[in-house]
């Protein structure tokens, strides 16, 4: 993005359900009366972004900002000839999320948007408003650990993915990724995304470096008539490796279990990748047979969630801000 200051901001608050706010504008608005927006405005003279964001969240729904999670959008805008920058953020606020103190005069209506339905509630008023949209999307596939933030792959992240290439990243099978298959895997997890058959996240440390660590991603294939995903995760090599990748699979199985309701995940590691064996481990999936694979010996391992007591739980994830889910033993 350019090198203006931005001039305006946007707040992107979710609830323990991963869901994200947006307010409807009343009919009587200048600009965009009738559509669907989220939380936010102009930065006044005086003020940071931060600043802002603060205020605007206080006079549109009376909570009160606690944390910036990250910016997760930076883009500009154009309204009777002027250029808007604006980034959005990732946030938690204090307050009670059930009832928002709607500005009077300014919007007439709020609901909650989760992953599956981002659109569910957008009509005529809100054509053209695709940009805004993609942003809302992109914060409701989000998914968080205490430490490890997930950000949904898509067609945009194969620079991302090239630079975890190019730096190592080392996956559970130990095959070997090419940068140059980067734009089709991410365009791939895309489509996936858009069409239900799969999800896949860029992970990030919460706290300390704005690089990406890795990548999880889970594709939905039907097996003997069984419905399951087959769970795929690359990190890069270092002292916190398995930290990362324990998150990053725990995070998957939490939300294939919990937010898309499958029976059983599945993954496909090199017996000689001894941090993906480890791994395994620590997220309860079990040794259930062996492939050949293009002249490899691949072990697969399982978790059928069927099968799993439903008070058997292992580590506590962070799936939603404020929220937590379990994984099964």
């Amino acid at each position: 993005m350019g090198a203006r200051e931005p001039d305006c901001v946007g707040a992107l608050i979710r609830d323990g359900e991963n869901r994200v706010y947006i307010q409807r504008r009343s009919l009587l608005r200048r600009q965009l009366p009738g559509a669907w927006d989220i939380v936010g405005g102009h930065v006044e003279p005086h003020e940071t972004p931060e600043s802002a964001l603060a205020r605007e969240v206080g006079e549109e729904t009376g909570w009160q900002l606690r944390r910036v999670e990250a910016v997760i959008a930076d883009w500009e805008w154009t309204h009777n000839g002027l250029v808007r920058r604006e980034l959005d953020y990732l946030i938690e606020v204090n307050g009670d999320l059930s009832s928002p103190r709607l500005e009077p005069g300014k919007h007439d209506k709020f609901c909650w948007v989760g992953f599956d339905n981002p659109e569910a509630v957008r009509s005529e008023y809100d054509a053209g408003n695709d940009v805004l949209w993609n942003i809302i999307r992109r914060a409701a596939r989000i998914r968080l650990t205490s430490d490890v933030r997930l950000e949904p792959v898509s067609g945009s992240s194969a620079d991302v993915l090239s630079w975890l290439y190019r730096n190592g990243a080392v996956t559970l099978d130990n095959g070997i990724v090419r940068e140059g298959e980067a734009p089709d895997i991410a365009a791939n997890l895309g489509r996936l995304w858009d069409t239900g058959r799969g999800y896949g996240w860029l992970a990030y440390w919460r706290k300390g470096g704005h690089s990406a660590i890795g990548y999880g991603g889970l594709v939905r294939r039907t097996t003997r008539g069984a419905d399951q995903f087959v769970l795929q995760c690359a990190v890069l090599p270092g002292e916190r490796r398995l930290d990362c990748a324990e998150a990053v699979v725990k995070v998957m199985l939490a939300f294939a279990r919990n937010e898309v309701g499958v029976g059983q995940v599945s993954a496909y590691v090199s017996p000689s990748n001894r941090w993906a064996m480890e791994i395994m481990g620590r997220a309860d999936m079990r040794y259930s047979g062996a492939v050949g694979s293009g002249g490899r010996h691949l072990q697969v391992f399982s978790i059928n969630f069927h099968n799993a007591p439903p008070s058997a739980v292992g580590q506590e994830v962070v799936t939603g801000i404020g929220q937590i889910l379990a994984v099964p033993r």
